[in-house]
């Protein structure tokens, strides 16, 4: 309940001997006790919660499921975990029984020439690519001795251009150079 304490309002209790404020760490340590346990403790207290209280509550749901299902003892009494297994075998046996089954068709289909002439189309395929790889490649390498002679030929063009017209072009510069010059200054 709240309290008024010289015109301060606090929260407390009132007793024939004094007042307690409750929120005051001289008159109540559980301010105290909630900071330490909430702010300081709490990540144990969740972790101990999963850990423990939700590991013990998961082990006797699953105790109490396996009881009231009263796994039945089979013919050769196996448990479960040898029944799945069992199971695991008798599905691998299948599989591989499937698969011999499948390469026994493969290999009739070949025995008619329908795989013989897919592979030949395939590998006839794969020498036309080849062959367009080659040829593209060719052609890529004559463009890029064609741009390198190109580029030489300007290379060549720009020095003579640059020796013939040096004295101009250092006048110009010159007259740009003072003309910044002197509009700055």
């Amino acid at each position: 309940m709240y309290l008024f304490l010289v015109n301060i309002k606090v929260y407390g209790r009132s007793y024939p001997w004094g007042v307690v404020e409750c929120d005051n760490l001289a008159h109540n340590d559980f301010s105290a006790l909630k900071h330490l346990l909430m702010s300081v403790h709490l990540q144990d207290l969740i972790d101990m919660t999963h850990h423990v209280h939700y590991t013990n509550y998961f082990s006797s749901r699953l105790t109490s499921i396996a009881e009231a299902s009263k796994f039945l003892a089979t013919e050769d009494s196996r448990e479960p975990l040898s029944q799945l297994e069992t199971e695991r075998l008798a599905h691998q046996r299948k599989l591989a029984k499937l698969e011999s089954e499948m390469e026994n068709v493969f290999e009739q289909k070949a025995s008619h020439g329908l795989v013989h002439e897919r592979t030949n189309k395939l590998i006839e395929t794969e020498r036309d690519l080849v062959e367009r790889a080659e040829q593209s490649e060719k052609h890529l390498l004559t463009q890029l001795t064609e741009f390198e002679k190109r580029r030489q030929e300007f290379e060549d063009e720009r020095a003579i251009w640059e020796s013939e017209n040096r004295e101009s072009l250092e006048v110009s510069h010159l007259k740009l150079y003072s003309f910044l010059y002197i509009k700055k200054g």
